[in-house]
């Protein structure tokens, strides 16, 4: 089968990184071939049909101006647009001469929700949730937001949910923490609150603390981006709070890049090669050292991430550090189910994660895909303008990381807060 031969590659290289110490080239030069046959194996599991659901969401997001101008258009009715190849017919006759607003918005809704996850009846209790809703700004929406969401937990059954601090805490911490403490007495899984602004960390720190007290759910956890200047820091707190058995019940979640409101490599347009460089060394150092804080405190770590090459050097870091049983990676099957496939077919400790949009007004509903499509074609332009190729960037990202290891960058970091 041609599926064997990049499969067994795949196993060797995993094989190697498990039974020896490897130099930092040596390592470098297996996560490349990792990543080489990584893209093997991706042309030859995806069906026909996934192949053109995943073309056409590429050609979708390529098209960042004609994303943001419709986002306009929902925004201001009366504005003019051209013609959205991605919507069907009726979307664009009736955004062309139709002054129902409802009627509209539901029309491009159907066309939009084709690229969001499969229907209800097929949520696997197992999987973890992202649940997506808008951000509140009032007492009455949070107390919808949790309604909603106590109710989908009831009907479908949930056990893994992670929630942004976007929906709930922009009101402060005082309003929501019976809301909170009734979501884990009646969610038997895992409750993982992802923080969204900067300006939230203290807020959601505290929340983590008063989590931990309560015992009727298995674990809690905090989803941070890694490349927030003070993410380790706050890491580095949490910890010295928490109690040897809560910190076991504690899950990290990690996410490449900062808050959408930090310049990082998604969010400029020209990003640079040493910029490239600086993120990706310090991506590199952020998962390595919360790797040693989940092996010093016995907590569960998950890597949330889509891109090859990371999840090359983070597979290769896990078994080199002997975590295969801490660690696991997580891919969201919604945005990018050629991954997603391929991560569990050659790692079983993997994560499902699928997208859950709570029922909301369609407006809402077509800005949180609209705001995700453009996020994503960000992303896709800064890489298209990188001047050097991806290889050559990992390499020095890669050798940059160990000269943070060989200066004692940790103990530098932490100093500077403490200054």
């Amino acid at each position: 089968m041609l599926i064997s031969k990049p499969f067994e590659k795949i196993t060797n290289c995993l094989n190697i990184s498990e039974s020896m110490n490897l130099t930092t080239k040596e390592q470098a030069d297996l996560c490349l071939e990792l990543v080489r046959n990584f893209n093997k194996l991706l042309k030859l599991l995806l069906t026909k049909n996934e192949k053109n659901t995943f073309k056409k969401k590429v050609n979708i997001i390529k098209k960042l101006p004609q994303l943001q101008k419709l986002k306009e258009k929902i925004d201001t009715p009366n504005k003019k647009i051209g013609w959205q190849f991605w919507l069907g017919i009726k979307s664009n006759l009736l955004l062309k001469y139709s002054k129902n607003n409802n009627l509209i918005l539901s029309s491009i809704y159907q066309d939009l929700s084709k690229l969001l996850p499969k229907p209800m009846n097929q949520i696997k209790p197992a999987n973890f949730y992202s649940i997506e809703y808008f951000e509140t700004t009032s007492i009455p929406e949070v107390d919808m937001f949790f309604l909603k969401l106590n109710e989908e937990i009831k009907t479908n059954q949930l056990k893994h949910i992670i929630i942004e601090s976007n929906y709930f805490l922009n009101i402060g911490l005082k309003n929501i923490l019976n809301h909170i403490e009734h979501l884990m007495i009646h969610l038997s899984g895992s409750l993982i609150i992802d923080v969204s602004k900067s300006e939230h960390f203290n807020d959601v720190l505290s929340l983590i603390e008063f989590m931990a007290e309560i015992k009727s759910c298995d674990t809690f956890g905090l989803s941070i981006p890694v490349n927030h200047k003070k993410s380790i820091k706050h890491i580095h707190t949490l910890f010295s709070k928490l109690t040897n058995i809560q910190s076991k019940r504690l899950i990290l979640r990690l996410k490449k890049g900062g808050f959408k409101t930090s310049q990082t490599l998604e969010t400029k347009k020209d990003p640079s090669y040493k910029q490239a460089i600086k993120l990706n060394t310090q991506y590199k150092w952020s998962i390595f050292t919360i790797m040693n804080y989940a092996r010093k405190n016995h907590c569960t770590c998950i890597i949330h991430s889509n891109n090859l090459y990371d999840i090359s050097w983070g597979l290769i870091m896990r078994a080199q550090m002997n975590l295969e049983k801490k660690i696991r990676f997580e891919t969201n099957i919604s945005k990018f189910p050629n991954i997603a496939k391929l991560v569990y077919m050659v790692n079983q400790a993997s994560i499902h994660t699928e997208s859950l949009l709570l029922e909301q007004p369609h407006k809402k509903r077509i800005h949180i895909i609209l705001n995700k499509l453009i996020h994503q074609g960000k992303i896709y332009e800064a890489n298209q303008h990188l001047t050097e190729n991806k290889q050559t960037i990992f390499r020095k990202s890669h050798q940059q990381f160990f000269n943070y290891l060989n200066h004692n960058y940790l103990e530098k970091y932490l100093n500077a807060f403490d200054d």
